[in-house]
């Protein structure tokens, strides 16, 4: 098992990551190993069919693949860590923080984020009149927050599987009116 820091503020901390994530992670990266096999196998046995591929294409595919690998890879996991502090929503090197005092209030998110934002990942939207920036994951509810201060965004969404515990945290320590 692996050990992680824990916060003496943390409130809550959860880690998701979905079948379909991994997924795609495993094919961008076998793709990429095909690419490299196919590069080394014409480099040592000659040309492969009768109208190959130049050396420079396998080498390129590969160093795409490769480079969208680790990109799909950043979002393997949606992370949240809830703090007496705020709360922070993070996939991979994308974070998105949110103060107490920045929340005006909160509610249950409906329906899906394929239905309501087009998709999953990190996504734009617009509901009453303002920007939504969601950070969402399937099979996980979603949580909107209203902000004070919105700045570019009105409400911040993100996907919990633990939604009345982590309703309940925003409840007690945001500011709601």
């Amino acid at each position: 098992m692996r050990m992680r820091y824990s916060d003496v503020n943390e409130l809550h901390y959860e880690k998701m990551g979905s079948f379909w994530g991994r997924l795609a992670v495993f094919l961008f990266f076998a793709v990429t190993l095909l690419f490299a096999g196919l590069y080394f196998y014409q480099r040592a046995h000659g040309p492969l069919g009768d109208r190959p591929a130049p050396d420079w294409y396998y080498l390129m595919m590969f160093g795409i693949f490769l480079l969208v690998g680790v990109i799909v890879m950043n979002f393997f996991t949606l992370t949240i860590h809830v703090t007496t502090e705020g709360l922070t929503v993070a996939y991979g090197i994308f974070k998105q923080r949110v103060s107490w005092d920045n929340v005006a209030g909160y509610e249950m998110g409906k329906g899906t984020g394929l239905l309501n934002y087009g998709g999953y990942g990190i996504r734009f939207g617009y509901r009453k009149g303002g920007a939504v920036l969601v950070y969402n994951i399937m099979g996980a509810r979603l949580i909107v927050l209203e902000l004070r201060a919105p700045g570019r965004y009105k409400y911040f969404a993100f996907s919990t599987r633990h939604p009345e515990e982590v309703a309940a945290l925003v409840e007690k320590w945001g500011n709601p009116d």
